[in-house]
């Protein structure tokens, strides 16, 4: 169960983080055992790796050939390298600077259910004028500005990217796989961050039971990918706007 909430929760802007808490303790899973969640991060982070490896591959290549090559035709790779440097640093200052007061936030289970009404909210925001094709330097840095709403449980991650690629008229299906390439480094460092906690998942006498729940989540996380880019392309994102803001009630309700 675990495994699929965090395949669709973590692509969908709906906060994985919100949802893996709320579950958890749905099942009665110690807090203490979430360590798990790094785990499923790292899955999610595989299956993203494998929709954008086209992506990655033209940028990686390109930034090579722009950088050592001095080919300038590699200009727009080279930029859109810089640009995922330049959203993802404000998300790591914040992270080092206020992660205790999300661990906190992260225990008070009505607080993220307040969140989750904030982040259905905030998904309403996202219907507006596109006229831009490509991200700029100022773009990104918005971009992750934005993106740092996001270290908050019950609000989404992609969800703040794509707010802020809307708030910057950002069409929205560059601006969504412009999210789908940040999740990358913000994957990576919590993965490098929680090493030694997976190193003990492996070596764990459940290590067939992680392995399923690693595929699990894979691949629905692949298949969530799919899914919103079809949806934000449509623009009907109207759909979780409301599952946020019933979900963070019911929280809020029967909790209090």
């Amino acid at each position: 169960m675990l495994g699929i909430i965090q395949g669709i929760s973590e692509i969908l802007p709906i906060s994985s983080s919100a949802h893996l808490i709320i579950f958890s303790n749905m099942l009665n899973i110690p807090q203490d055992d979430l360590t798990l969640e790094v785990f499923l991060h790292l899955a999610s982070l595989i299956a993203v790796l494998f929709f954008m490896r086209k992506n990655i591959k033209k940028m990686i290549t390109g930034s090579y050939m722009y950088i050592i090559k001095k080919e300038k035709q590699y200009y727009h790779e080279f930029m859109l390298l810089l640009n995922m440097i330049i959203s993802t640093l404000p998300i790591v200052i914040v992270t080092i600077i206020l992660g205790k007061y999300v661990d906190f936030i992260s225990s008070n289970i009505i607080l993220i259910g307040f969140l989750l009404i904030i982040n259905g909210i905030l998904i309403t925001a996202y219907k507006g004028k596109e006229k831009k094709q490509e991200v700029t330097l100022k773009d990104a840095l918005v971009i992750g500005l934005f993106q740092c709403i996001g270290i908050l449980p019950g609000i989404s991650r992609s969800g703040s990217c794509l707010l802020g690629g809307k708030n910057r008229e950002i069409e929205k299906g560059v601006v969504a796989e412009y999210a789908f390439l940040l999740f990358i480094p913000a994957a990576l460092g919590a993965t490098i961050l929680k090493i030694k906690n997976i190193t003990k998942l492996i070596y764990s006498k459940e290590l067939i039971m992680y392995i399923i729940v690693f595929m699990v989540t894979g691949i629905v996380t692949y298949l969530s990918l799919c899914l919103l880019l079809k949806i934000i392309k449509k623009g009907k994102m109207e759909i979780f706007s409301i599952y946020c803001i019933l979900i963070g009630l019911m929280i809020v309700i029967f909790n209090l």
